[in-house]
């Protein structure tokens, strides 16, 4: 929702390129898909950090990195959530083939876009369908070479980060809320319609 300020926030510069997962406790399987690439990917471009968001285990998986190369941040409040991506400049999003991951949203995808972030994510339904702002990966090289891809190209991060707000911006709050309204108004003459039409039958 645009009442929150902290989705347009502006991000401080920093002296790394962060790459970063954010999610809830319990998804360290998913992760796990993607840990020796990443850690391949940390060690190949030293001007890169890893931030884990949300999930002190899933930052365990990366105990072989320095601390001085990683970043755990504390769950938050929903509200300050958009600060908390904000620490983060490509979103990775890996999830396993479950029937529990092939019904998921694309709700992430659409929060990345929100705060102008590039992404990498595995290709679930939801996932495929949004589609704008980032990049599907299936397969570990493909993850490798699209997180590659996006270090060493700012301009297409900044290309796919403003892509995606441009779509998330459809989601917003305010816009939903006029969609709903408009619909409304749509369907209520058929709904008098059909109720005049019933009570002429009887």
């Amino acid at each position: 929702m645009r009442r929150n300020g902290l989705w347009e926030k502006g991000v401080r510069r920093r002296h790394t390129l962060n790459i970063g997962w954010i999610g809830p406790a319990g998804q360290e399987e998913d992760v796990a898909l993607i840990r020796r690439m990443a850690l391949r990917i940390l060690r190949e471009f030293p001007q890169t950090q890893l931030v884990i968001g949300g999930d002190a285990q899933v930052y365990q998986l990366f105990d072989s990195l320095p601390e001085s190369r990683r970043l755990l941040l504390p769950p938050v409040q929903t509200d300050d959530y958009p600060y908390q991506l904000g620490q983060v400049d490509i979103l990775l999003v890996p999830m396993r083939d479950t029937p529990f991951n092939r019904c998921q949203s694309d709700r992430r995808l659409v929060e990345a876009g929100a705060r102008r972030l590039p992404w990498i994510a595995s290709p679930i339904p939801a996932f495929i369908t949004w589609e704008t702002g980032g990049l599907i990966a299936d397969t570990p090289d493909e993850w490798f070479s699209h997180l590659g891809q996006l270090i060493f190209d700012p301009d297409l991060r900044s290309t796919l980060g403003q892509a995606g707000w441009r779509k998330a911006e459809s989601r917003e709050m305010g816009n939903l809320t006029t969609l709903w309204s408009d619909l409304i108004n749509e369907m209520l003459p058929v709904q008098r319609r059909a109720v005049a039409g019933n009570k002429s039958h009887k």
